[in-house]
């Protein structure tokens, strides 16, 4: 691990393997660690780059105003300092977002972008589904992070095998602040690409989870606004596909960038 200097913060980052590289974003509240079984057969065949994003893990959290696009240029200058000239690109949920926002920003910088489990913005179109973002707000601001991180690490791990993974995620999850979250949960809420997806034209692999909490059918119709995207469903998933579904998720991505 190392820590790098961006847009006056300092983000830490992991380096492994050698070949063409492939960067990976994680989801809201998460971290590098959250990429392990990515990291670990992906470097044996690709230069690896997983990030904590600003907000998150062990990266600088400043207080303030946070947006998608700043943490879009998070990663650009990264990638300058780095000397990464262009990189296939993975994102999960909050790291799929900031990586659409970059496909728009600055498209040469991404090879080829897989999407997991993300929209280009939050459907606040209904009463229940305003409902259910604000009781995520009740839940971290009065409750605190360690009861939603309780709730978030069952529906993630739902089964009874995957208790490990779910401890593992709360052990993460912890390095959060409450500042930082509810700051990059605001800029989430905030952000919306669904009329500019026209305008990317980067080969793109849509992934969901069979039980992600957006369904497959709003993952279909926002992909075929982007040319050279198609779409991938992994059975028996939900909103945590690659850690929930690792070996397939892995062998999908692999055939996807080797294969384009």
């Amino acid at each position: 691990m190392a820590f790098i200097s961006v847009n006056g913060i300092e983000l830490r980052y992991l380096s492994s393997g050698a070949g063409e590289t492939i960067i990976f974003l994680h989801g809201l509240g998460s971290c590098v660690e959250d990429w392990d079984f990515q990291v670990d057969y992906f470097s044996q065949f690709f230069h690896v780059v997983a990030v904590d994003m600003r907000g998150h893990g062990l990266s600088a959290k400043p207080r303030g105003k946070y947006t998608i696009e700043q943490m879009a240029n998070d990663i650009a200058e990264l990638m300058q300092k780095l000397d990464l000239k262009s990189a296939h690109c993975i994102g999960l949920s909050l790291g799929a977002m900031v990586l659409l926002q970059l496909a728009l920003d600055r498209p040469e910088l991404i090879k080829s972008m897989v999407i997991v489990n993300a929209t280009p913005k939050v459907d606040r179109s209904t009463f229940r589904k305003k409902r259910l973002i604000a009781i995520r707000f009740f839940i971290v601001r009065v409750l605190g992070l360690n009861v939603a991180g309780k709730i978030l690490a069952k529906k993630l791990f739902p089964h009874p095998e995957q208790i490990q993974r779910r401890k593992k995620f709360l052990k993460y999850w912890l390095r959060n602040r409450k500042h930082a979250y509810l700051s990059v949960a605001r800029a989430i809420i905030n952000w919306d690409i669904s009329d500019e997806l026209h305008k990317i034209n980067i080969a793109t692999l849509v992934v969901s989870g069979e039980f992600d909490y957006t369904s497959v059918e709003v993952k279909k119709k926002y992909m075929r606004c982007i040319k050279n995207a198609r779409l991938e469903v992994v059975k028996n998933s939900g909103h945590a596909t690659p850690a929930d579904q690792p070996e397939y998720f892995n062998k999908i991505v692999k055939k996807f960038i080797r294969g384009r």
